[in-house]
């Protein structure tokens, strides 16, 4: 879902242009976005394994 967020947010940047209050919004956005991106998601694997893992224990 980030992935189209950024995507949009790149969007509206280009087509009302940078240097206005709207597009540098959507700018800094995407931005942010991108940073938090990638953490995210490797926090939602290690979630989602802890639980994979904690329910194979469960199951022995």
């Amino acid at each position: 879902m980030n992935d189209t967020l950024i995507a949009a947010s790149q969007r509206a940047a280009e087509i009302l242009g940078a240097t206005t209050p709207a597009g540098a919004r959507f700018g800094f956005s995407a931005e942010f976005l991108l940073l938090v991106n990638a953490p995210l998601r490797q926090a939602m694997e290690q979630w989602q394994q802890g639980r994979a893992d904690r329910n194979a224990e469960h199951r022995s």
